[in-house]
């Protein structure tokens, strides 16, 4: 069973992205949709952003040697969007199955026919919100980072840009273990916004 995220109705999304890209979304103001998955709700292929109502599961893991990146915050109120919450998991191996399919000429009924099954006896907690919307910079409301994990001159154009877009900043660092509570995440992010100078607010 596939259970609603409890950070679902937040009105924060999160998206991991590297400073180069983040870099690209500040000059184009406008973050495309670049991932394409396998949408099983939605009957096919869709191309679409993928973020996080609660960052602390996605955020990138030192002990898992994977670099500290920046991370968006998005105020979903700020724009009209089309999305569809997912888990994570089951779109990333049944993207992998239905492309594998394909490529053999299969049809792809047989693999799809698994997934109501699969979903009857499978517990979790989606982990997914997928946005097939561009995304507009007048929508980030804060960037969050890891200053302790990140090289100087990153930090110096994460810095840059939030001062550009008089945005807050939001200090991540330790949130990999043990980050806010999902329902303290909104009053965080308004925190930050309330109070730009602050810079650590966990």
């Amino acid at each position: 069973m596939f259970s609603p995220n409890p950070a679902a109705d937040n009105q924060y999304l999160y998206h991991w992205l590297s400073t180069e890209r983040l870099e690209r979304f500040i000059q184009r103001e406008v973050l495309k949709p670049y991932w394409r998955h396998w949408v099983y709700d939605r009957g096919g292929f869709a191309r679409g952003i993928s973020t996080c109502p609660d960052p602390v599961r996605w955020m990138p893991r030192e002990d898992e040697d994977v670099p500290a990146e920046p991370c968006i915050v998005i105020d979903r109120t700020a724009f009209e969007y089309d999305a569809v919450e997912l888990w994570s998991g089951e779109t990333y191996h049944l993207t992998k199955d239905v492309l594998r399919a394909q490529r053999a000429g299969r049809d792809v009924t047989e693999v799809l026919a698994r997934v109501p099954s699969y979903r009857r006896t499978t517990y979790v907690v989606m982990d997914e919100v997928f946005v097939m919307s561009p995304i507009p910079i007048g929508a980030v409301a804060a960037i969050g980072y890891e200053p302790t994990r990140m090289y100087w001159g990153e930090v110096d154009s994460i810095m840059t840009i939030a001062d550009r877009l008089e945005i807050p900043l939001i200090n991540m660092d330790g949130w990999a273990d043990g980050g806010p509570d999902v329902d303290d995440l909104d009053a965080l992010v308004h925190r930050a916004i309330t109070s730009p100078n602050e810079r650590v607010y966990y």
